[in-house]
């Protein structure tokens, strides 16, 4: 399975707010996630997953002084997960900023656990007390 990764910033959909583009399931399925997270309704950037053309992913942040990141979100469409996708796309920002610094407040198990793989990752990031 070929899954693409691409950094995407405003005006893309996933990053400027609440419109969630053309697929009425990913917008249903993403507003829902939003709402029960409380996401803020922009971020600087967003790394998407796509698998032939269709959005199966996203990790939104901010991007702060200092290599540091502030996460606002991480999302796998289901049949999607346990397969190294959010993963990957925390990985390809983390490099493409050589953060050293991310701050993150996980809203599941799942999410505590990516947190924790992604920190032994990369032995010179730090993150907040969620690692």
């Amino acid at each position: 399975m070929k899954i693409n990764y691409k950094i995407v910033s405003s005006p893309h959909y996933i990053v400027g707010g609440d419109d969630f583009g053309p697929d009425k399931k990913l917008r249903k399925k993403a507003a829902k996630f939003w709402e029960r997270v409380n996401l803020p309704p922009n971020s600087d950037e967003a790394v998407i997953a796509t698998h032939n053309k269709k959005l199966i992913g996203f990790f939104r942040y901010r991007i702060l002084s200092n290599g540091e990141l502030d996460a606002e979100g991480t999302w796998v469409e289901k049949k999607y997960r346990r397969k190294g996708i959010a993963k990957a796309m925390w990985k390809k920002a983390i490099r493409k900023h050589k953060a050293k610094y991310i701050s993150v407040t996980t809203v599941s198990r799942m999410g505590h656990g990516l947190v924790r793989k992604i920190a032994k990752s990369f032995k010179k990031l730090e993150c907040d007390e969620t690692c």
